[in-house]
């Protein structure tokens, strides 16, 4: 028998296990609860929410000051004081204040929507373990759904302030009250992209209406809603069970609570082992008058057994002034949070214990069972990991068909050890693996002429394996598949990431002039042996040029939380590229690995979630010639380099008991048991150089070198900044990190920085997209008429502007369209040079190179040169004084009420709230202080691009020479004046 456990995270229920011994199905009596004694949390006024991170801690969530704030919370200190950090302010969504929020942890994340005081504005934001904003989008704008690209069922708003959140396998769902009978379900993946919206209520049938006030969890068969039928404090209201398909199609309807004259509202449920179910509501009883002020009630934990029947009933709060109930179930910790009618939140810690299993022949509620096995005693140990070996002695290891396919097993990562009596090693090349269900499935390729490759299916509770073909349809003719990545989706199949090639060509790496590396589906039913491809490309490269000198093969990709990131053999380098989806399009991070006379190996990746680091395993030698073993290195950023003193060998041939003139190659990681962390007992190695270049002057004005070029290279502390070169080189300064270039686009036309900083887009002149570090690349709106000169982010970094020199906007993710020149027939006076997006995101300012501001969305206008023309009205293009040189960038201040832009000539030109700082004319002592009147005659090149520092008391000027011209409290970081760079700077993004 495995005992079953289920958990309430904020309403999103994480069940394992299963309840049933020699087929009868079994019952534990009704748990006895000690009540604890209720407490109030200082520094939180409203909406208290607790839920457990990856790490069993208990992390509460809740309203202040019209703000979000979250603390870590020690259920066995409980009068400690929580340390408060604001985590959701009102300017991050440009809101007056915020109303209302529902907090999960799903995915290794937390989950948070939160309403504007309007009730009409909602957005979902995702945070790390270390309560940082690594993701956002709006759900929803002026009651209704924000995005375009996916419909709502009818046209009737939502109110915002009305909601809760629940974690599906492949996503997060936010709900919103649809009155009068309904809620709005927002159906996002981990990746914030939106895939469905749909309404469940009364629609369906008047015994499904749900109202303000509901919350939900997930079974292993669909969602339970409980639901009160209102919330209006004047009126009678049940409480439901409302229960739900994973597609959300209405199942059961079950009254849970209904009394004459009593209103139940605002429950929230957990399970308790055994299958009893707590749901703790807000009771009032008798009604209150209409209209009233408050809905303040008591709070009342109710049990009820599997079908319902209610067991007992509990007053935690008895004098009329609890509200908003929420309950956790931390091992025997029942957790329940409510406002206490104050302006302030309390917390009540009840004991679970006594619950002994009977049997009986009611059905407990079915849960959800692991999609991969705890290891057998067959293979107990937390990983398992493929790889090939051949006998250089006796076999020539350069013929794949020489390759042995081996499996190992290890508790730590570090020690491995044959898998004993586990595996029979096989004849197989570039192996790779996945575990499901007690099953260890190993790829690897056995037909060296059709280039196909054989599942062996080894079973961990009978130590039996199988060997079965495997075929993938939908592949181009005469073609085959090498290097099978599998990857276990969280619904439980398996795709295959692979490198497509030419049947027949052995060992060539490709007959074609591109590597293609793609990706197929299972098809259900077919156990791994069956795929489907998938449509598009996972990644193109060119044979012979850019990151392909010699093909892109090897592929190995691992799922961050946010983002996947596949790590690939290029000419003898590892390098990374990023989606954030499996199935998506791929774009290159960095090259994170690139010994010299020794080439590295097919890599194979791991990611440790609560540690956030990425494992990269690969089978080096100590030199040419020498023999290879398997080692690892570790980083904690996707795109660090690895330097060859990173990596430790962790097995070699004499470990497995093999020869030591056997050659290691070719392995691939899996996790074994689920339950078990993946926290690495060895400390990452530090991919940072530990000598720091030495700043030049910080005079304004000045120039010089200072910036690191290349990949893995040092940045100084303290502020930064990116040069895009038109080769798509991406050279940083100050704490503008490494984080890749994009010179596989040929030529590059921008860049622009996310907004943490943590990453960046470099968009080319055709509108081709890369993104690196945290950066994540979305589906244009439209395919760009004219060359693209310039790419804005939106500010929550979920999407992007593109603009082009004959006036088009496209859009990309959560940009939205406000207007172009194109679109509005604009006559141009000089082709667009660059465009700055209001602080809300819903406008933005295009500038032309005659220096005409145009305007679009919320974006107000505040001048141009044409108002320096005493004889010339004030107004837009059509009454602009002629520049002495083109203007060539903008930046907007931090409130939306004012703009810069500069000419090439190195001339400033401020207007608004924006403040003029200086420009290069300051450094011509025979002329005084202002614009481009009192300019140095000649610039060693023209000026091309200026960024404007956080505060907005300070700029950069960056020419196409890659000097830099520091003003106001500007820091001087460096510069790439008086270096030999192979293109010229095109581009300029702050961190």
């Amino acid at each position: 028998m495995v005992a079953a456990t289920a958990v309430l995270v904020a309403g999103a229920m994480i069940a394992t296990g299963s309840l049933a011994v020699s087929g009868a199905t079994i019952h534990a009596s009704t748990p006895t609860i000690t009540q604890g004694t209720p407490f109030s949390l200082s520094g939180a006024g409203l909406w208290l929410h607790a839920v457990t991170d990856s790490e069993g801690r208990v992390v509460l969530s809740a309203a202040e000051n019209q703000a979000v704030e979250m603390a870590y919370f020690d259920p066995s200190n409980p009068t400690g004081a929580p340390s408060w950090k604001t985590v959701i302010t009102p300017s991050q969504v440009g809101a007056s204040g915020l109303a209302d929020h529902w907090h999960i942890y799903a995915d290794g994340h937390h989950w948070i929507v939160v309403s504007d005081s309007s009730a009409q504005n909602s957005w979902l934001f995702e945070l790390d373990d270390s309560f940082n904003v690594v993701g956002s989008i709006q759900v929803v704008k002026n009651g209704l759904p924000f995005s375009t690209t996916v419909q709502a069922p009818n046209s009737n708003t939502v109110r915002t302030n009305d909601m809760f959140l629940v974690a599906e396998p492949n996503g997060i769902t936010v709900a919103h009250f649809l009155p009068p009978d309904s809620n709005r379900l927002f159906r996002y993946n981990f990746a914030l992209q939106l895939q469905s919206i749909t309404d469940i209520g009364g629609e369906q049938s008047a015994q499904y209406d749900q109202n303000a006030g509901s919350s939900a969890f997930a079974t292993s068969s669909g969602f339970t809603v409980i639901a009160p039928t209102t919330l209006a404090p004047n009126m009678q209201s049940n409480l439901m069970e409302l229960t739900y398909d994973a597609n959300w199609n209405a199942v059961s309807a079950k009254t849970l609570l209904a009394t004459s004259g009593t209103n139940y509202a605002m429950g929230t449920a957990v399970v308790l082992p055994g299958g009893d179910m707590a749901v703790t509501a807000r009771v009032l009883s008798p009604l209150l008058p209409s209209p009233s002020g408050s809905d303040n009630g008591n709070i009342v934990r109710y049990l009820f057994d599997s079908s319902g029947n209610q067991l007992s009933s509990t007053t935690l709060v008895g004098n009329g002034q609890g509200n908003r109930p929420h309950t956790l179930l931390f091992g025997n910790d029942l957790i329940t949070t409510w406002d206490n009618g104050g302006g302030a939140v309390s917390m009540e810690i009840d004991t679970v214990a006594g619950a002994t299993t009977t049997t009986s022949t009611t059905a407990a509620p079915t849960t959800t069972a692991p999609t991969t096995a705890v290891g057998s005693n067959l293979l107990p140990d937390t990983y398992v990991m493929s790889f090939t070996g051949c006998n250089s002695a006796t076999s020539n290891c350069s013929d794949p068909r020489n390759q042995t396919t081996y499996l190992a097993q290890s508790n730590d990562g570090s020690s491995w050890s044959l898998a004993p009596a586990a595996f029979t090693p096989v004849t197989a090349s570039s192996s790779g693996l996945v575990v499901r269900n007690g099953n260890v499935y190993v790829y690897g390729v056995t037909d060296f002429v059709n280039e196909t490759s054989q599942l062996f299916e080894y079973s961990e509770a009978t130590g039996q394996m199988t060997k079965s073909a495997v075929s993938i349809s939908g592949l181009p003719s005469g073609y085959g598949f090498v290097d099978p990545d599998p990857i276990l989706t969280t619904d439980g199949s398996i795709v295959m990431v692979f490198y497509m090639m030419c049947a027949g060509i052995t060992p060539s790496p490709s007959c074609s002039s591109t590597s293609r590396i793609e990706s197929a589906t299972e098809v259900a039913g077919s156990d791994g042996t069956r795929f489907t491809m998938d449509p598009g490309d996972r990644l193109v490269t060119a044979n012979g040029s850019g990151n392909a000198a010699t093909g892109t093969t090897d592929p190995d990709a691992c799922f961050d939380g946010h983002q996947y990131v596949m790590y690939v053999l290029e000419n003898g380098t590892t390098v990374a590229y990023s989606s954030p989806s499996l199935q998506g399009s791929y774009s290159y991070l960095a090259t994170v690995f690139a010994p010299s006379g020794n080439p590295a190996a097919p890599p194979g990746c791991l990611f440790d979630p609560a540690t956030g680091t990425y494992f990269l395993y690969e089978a080096l030698g100590s030199g040419p010639g020498s023999t290879p073993v398997i080692q690892r290195a570790s980083t904690t950023s996707a795109a660090a380099s690895f330097p060859i003193s990173s990596w430790q060998t962790v097995a070699g041939a004499s470990a497995f008991g093999l020869a030591s003139t056997v050659q290691l190659n070719f392995p691939d990681i899996a996790l074994n048991a689920p339950s078990a962390t993946t926290t690495s007992t060895t400390t990452p190695t530090s991919t940072t150089s530990t000598t720091n270049p030495t700043p030049p002057s910080t005079t304004p004005g000045s120039s010089g070198s200072g910036c690191a070029s290349g990949i893995g290279a040092v940045a100084a502390s303290g502020a930064g900044y990116w040069m895009l070169g038109s080769d798509g080189t991406v050279y940083h300064c100050g704490s503008g990190g490494a984080l890749g270039s994009a010179t596989d686009l040929g030529s590059a036309a921008a860049i622009a920085p996310t907004p943490d900083g943590k990453g960046y887009w470099v968009v080319s002149p055709s509108g081709r997209v890369d993104a690196f570090g945290d950066a994540h690349a979305f589906a244009l709106s439209a395919t760009p008429s004219g060359e693209v000169v310039t790419i804005a982010s939106t500010p929550d970094g979920q999407g992007y502007w593109l603009a082009t020199a004959t006036g088009q906007v496209v859009t990309a993710g959560d940009a939205p369209d406000e207007g172009s020149p194109q679109s509005q027939g604009l006559k141009l006076a000089g082709g667009i040079v660059n465009m700055a997006p209001t602080p809300d995101g819903k406008g933005y300012w295009m500038l032309g190179s005659d220096g005409g501001v145009m305007t679009f969305g919320d974006a107000s206008y505040f001048g141009s040169p044409g108002q320096l023309n005493p004889n010339a009205p004030p107004g837009g293009s059509n009454s602009i004084l002629p520049l002495n040189k083109p203007a060539v960038a903008m930046a907007s201040t931090s409130d939306g009420k004012g703009y810069w832009f500069v000419a090439a000539d190195g001339g400033i030109f401020s207007f608004g709230d924006a403040g003029f700082y200086g420009s290069t004319g300051q450094l011509n002592p025979s002329q005084p202080p202002g614009g481009s009147n009192s300019i140095v005659a000649a610039l060693a090149k023209p000026v091309n691009g200026m960024v404007v520092t956080a505060d907005g008391r300070g700029y950069w000027m960056v020419a196409q020479d890659g000097g830099v011209f520091a003003f106001g409290d500007a820091g001087f970081v460096g510069s790439l004046g008086g270096q030999s760079i192979p293109a010229p700077v095109v581009g300029f993004a702050p961190v």
